[in-house]
């Protein structure tokens, strides 16, 4: 959950053990339109920023007229990462790939005149990281994790943060057509990050979508030694649980994830500490029972 634009560090997910990966930072860039409807929507698929070959980005077209997310649509805005990975190296084979997600963000803002400025932003990264692919307004809205944020010419954050164990892991399985445009099923865990957007006039808007990811694999140069702390995992899951659509500075919501990250780490060294001032007294209470050989024993009962 870095900060995935050029500002942030090409960071890696903590890991239980040392692992090698090479970091890569991937966008997708571009403008779209409302459609004649006066609404529309776009969508992020944080997984597909990390390759190229698949859209990872789609909006509506100026001709859309529906009120639900229609991500198959043929005349959609589609967008692709600028990733030096093919997304069908993903695989398990000697020669393959695998990949998985750091930070990822998707901003868009309007940019049009202010004079025609209006409307609102149902902005969600869906809890469960299910496809929001053929729901409406209403059914965004209705998810805790939703916020409704008024149009405007600064950046509409939607922020990426990892929901289940697989996602720290590496994606090793082929990616399936279900997942990929303009086949995209409304099952499948890849297109959660979105937004439906409503004004008064057929609003134009800029989008950014931003990648930090790791990619690891025999065929893959540039590898690195990743950071080894399974206390960091839990601080970065705890600190990214919170995390909301919004449009705050980036530094903000890093400050308010770095306290909450060190609340957890602050706890948890505070057992450690507790841990070893318990052990030395354990040494102290054997050393006055049983002299210079308290050290051995209490080693042979560890061992037990």
């Amino acid at each position: 959950m870095a900060d995935p634009t050029p500002s942030g560090p090409l960071a890696c997910v903590p890991s239980p053990y040392p692992n090698f990966s090479f970091k890569q930072r991937t966008y997708a860039k571009f403008t779209f339109s409302l459609g004649n409807n006066f609404e529309g929507f776009v969508v992020f698929s944080p997984p597909l920023a990390i390759v190229k070959g698949t859209p990872c980005a789609i909006a509506n077209s100026p001709t859309f007229n529906l009120n639900v997310i229609t991500l198959n649509d043929p005349n959609n805005v589609v967008a692709t990462s600028n990733s030096n990975f093919n997304e069908s190296a993903i695989g398990q084979g000697v020669n393959d790939i695998g990949v998985r997600v750091v930070g990822a963000l998707m901003r868009i803002r309007y940019i049009g005149t202010e004079l025609n400025r209006s409307g609102t932003a149902t902005c969600i990264q869906d809890p469960t990281h299910a496809s929001i692919q053929g729901r409406n307004q209403s059914e965004l809205d209705s998810e805790i994790e939703s916020r409704s944020v008024y149009i405007g010419k600064d950046w509409i954050n939607i922020p990426y943060c990892p929901k289940t164990v697989n996602e720290y892991q590496f994606l090793t399985n082929n990616i399936p057509n279900t997942s990929k445009y303009p086949n995209i099923a409304a099952a499948v865990p890849y297109w959660y990050i979105g937004a439906w957007l409503s004004c008064s006039t057929q609003s134009k808007f800029e989008v950014e979508c931003w990648c930090v990811g790791e990619v690891t694999g025999a065929p893959v140069t540039g590898q690195t030694l990743s950071h080894a702390d399974p206390t960091a995992l839990s601080a970065v899951v705890t600190a990214g649980s919170a995390l909301v659509p919004h449009t705050a500075s980036l530094p903000a919501m890093q400050e308010n994830m770095l306290e909450r990250a060190s609340r957890y780490i602050a706890t948890s060294t505070s057992y450690v500490t507790s841990a070893k001032k318990l052990g030395a007294s354990a040494l102290k209470f054997g050393e006055a029972f049983f002299g210079d050989s308290a050290p051995a024993m209490l080693e042979a009962f560890a061992a037990i």
